[in-house]
């Protein structure tokens, strides 16, 4: 019961001391503030994902011409690449679901630049995609 009653005072005490404070302040102006330092945070992360999402697609674009490939087939690898279940972008959204778009890009970036850095096409096996993530890891570490 004592402990409860204490508690209870404990708590009272931080949440008056947290409305009755004078230098805490709620004005338009410190709340309009923090809204424009929020858009600007999402425009900075927008312009970000916009700049590694183009990457991505010109890091592909080198991978797919690093030998001589079929149109047709430089399509459909291409396709493989970003839209089938197990291509490099639904392996790294189902291997990683928590993290950010953001982190998501950097890592497509590191895989396929991994990839041209060692001459290697971007393939349409179902464990390429898995083998090579994992191999980009060991490199990096």
């Amino acid at each position: 019961m004592y402990k409860k009653l204490l508690m209870g005072v404990i708590c009272f005490s931080f949440l008056a001391s947290v409305f009755f404070n004078p230098y805490i302040s709620f004005s338009d102006g410190v709340l309009l503030e923090n809204v424009d330092l929020q858009t600007q945070k999402t425009e900075f992360s927008e312009n970000v994902f916009n700049d590694l999402r183009s990457k991505r697609d010109k890091l592909l674009e080198e991978n797919l011409s690093l030998h001589n490939i079929d149109a047709e087939i430089r399509d459909n690898l291409k396709y493989y690449t970003f839209n089938d279940e197990k291509g490099l972008i639904k392996y790294i959204d189902n291997k990683f679901p928590n993290i950010s778009e953001i982190k998501k890009l950097e890592m497509q970036n590191k895989v396929l630049n991994y990839l041209n850095k060692n001459n290697t096409t971007v393939d349409s096996e179902p464990l390429f995609i898995e083998c090579i993530f994992k191999e980009t890891e060991l490199s990096v570490f």
